[in-house]
């Protein structure tokens, strides 16, 4: 086994929740995370509310042999559609282009990560379309609605990811 390989029995995966529960519809990943975390009960997965911090989530990827994020886009799709990305999907968006309220954020700290070796190997990004934002806490009507089947297809996700790590 290389160096940089992992065997099944040693993966460890963080699931990771962005949002702000303040702001509408951008709460989504870290709502999402809370729940989760009452529902997964897996000894290889940690699930973590990383709210807004940015840069200051990178001291966690270093435990990980994989990444799995979930934070708001807007990539005007139906609200409350679950879009998966790569890392290499997220850079090909330009400045001119965020599918993310953190994107930039989000970005900077991947990039950073990955030049510092601290990245895992593994990464796996889903958006979740927003209806709207709003100073006010809590979904929106469309996304609170649509929550459990969101919650229920990211499980899923993560379940075969897990089955394929």
């Amino acid at each position: 086994m290389r160096a940089n390989e992992t065997s099944r029995e040693n993966k460890k995966i963080l699931v990771l929740g962005l949002g702000n529960i303040f702001c509408g519809d951008d709460g989504i990943g870290s709502i999402i995370a809370e729940n989760l975390g009452k529902d997964i009960d897996e000894q290889k997965i940690d699930i973590i509310d990383g709210g807004t911090i940015g840069l200051g989530l990178m001291y966690l990827f270093e435990d990980y042999t994989d990444l799995i994020i979930i934070d708001a886009v807007d990539m005007k799709a139906r609200p409350g559609e679950v879009l998966v990305f790569s890392l290499d999907d997220l850079s090909m968006f330009d400045n001119e282009q965020k599918i993310s309220f953190h994107q930039s954020g989000l970005y900077e700290l991947l990039r950073f990560a990955k030049a510092l070796g601290k990245l895992p190997p593994r990464i796996m990004i889903f958006g979740i379309q927003i209806g709207e934002t709003s100073f006010e806490n809590g979904l929106s009507e469309q996304l609170q609605s649509e929550l459990v089947k969101i919650e229920e297809k990211i499980k899923e996700e993560i379940y075969r990811y897990l089955k394929n790590a």
